[in-house]
């Protein structure tokens, strides 16, 4: 209802300040925020196993994939990578 279905996360390193294996890291993250785990379907098997419904959908996907490619666009970044952690 929102719009905040993008999660957008810099990560800069800050090397030589702060000691890291990876001193020129640059990248953002653009994570869906509405799908997936946050939809919400759940439900109690047991006392100790909660069972959850992951939903992702193709519009869902498609608007997410489009957003980090606009922002690459829009604030000159050269490489986009997508990806699901969903089990096939």
């Amino acid at each position: 209802m929102l719009g905040l279905f993008a999660n957008v996360r810099p990560c800069v390193s800050y090397h030589p300040f702060v000691q890291t294996k990876h001193p020129v890291m640059n990248i953002v993250i653009v994570r869906e925020n509405e799908e997936d785990t946050y939809a919400g379907i759940e439900h109690r098997q047991t006392d100790e196993v909660v069972q959850c419904l992951k939903l992702i959908t193709r519009p869902g996907t498609e608007k997410i994939v489009r957003y980090a490619f606009e922002y690459a666009r829009y604030n000159n970044r050269k490489k986009v990578t997508c990806f699901s952690k969903t089990i096939s």
